[in-house]
């Protein structure tokens, strides 16, 4: 057996690097490893002439308290929301729309799911907070968010993200495939 040489010694200025070279450790060469950014916030931008206007499809009749907790289109298999729920489908991308007015927080989520469905993602998480900070602490967002989506033909099926990813405060959407040709 040989004998290894003692271990480097802490410098005070030396760093992790010099120290393992040090001790001949070579680095491994880079894997191709992607960096990944931090998602975008939507940036509000004015409507024209400066007018509210009415949210697409605009329900009267959808009120917060009847706002679904999660949603699927006739056409999918009860299959989807589970699998949507055990993470069958990774979040591609995400939208934070705490401190946009209602108006701003349609424009940007509209703009966030054609985004979307250009770039071909299919699993996108949509942060709309609990209503915490509201006036009077009613949820004005949370509802409005899950009935726009429910209303969207793009968006398959919608539900609560798990804990760890926001939960009530979070919705993880399905979106469909954008149709090629």
């Amino acid at each position: 057996m040989t004998a290894r040489p003692p271990p480097a010694t802490l410098a005070a200025d030396a760093s992790f690097s010099d120290l393992m070279r040090a001790q001949g450790v070579t680095p491994l060469p880079p894997r191709g490893h992607v960096e990944l950014q931090a998602p975008k916030k939507p940036v509000a931008r004015p409507l024209p002439n400066d007018k509210p206007s009415a949210p697409e499809n605009d329900d009267p009749g959808m009120t917060p308290e009847n706002a679904p907790e999660c949603h699927r289109r006739a056409d999918q298999s009860p299959r989807v929301l589970s699998d949507l729920r055990r993470g069958h489908w990774p979040v591609q991308a995400e939208i934070d729309l705490h401190g946009l007015t209602r108006d701003e927080a349609l424009v940007a989520l509209r703009d966030f799911l054609n985004d979307c469905l250009t770039r071909g993602l299919r699993c996108a998480r949509v942060i709309h907070g609990k209503g915490h900070a509201s006036p009077n602490g009613r949820a004005i967002l949370k509802p409005m968010t899950r009935q726009w989506l429910a209303r969207r033909p793009e968006v398959l099926a919608f539900c609560a993200a798990p804990s760890r990813d926001g939960g009530e405060g979070a919705l993880l959407a399905l979106l469909r495939k954008l149709k090629s040709g």
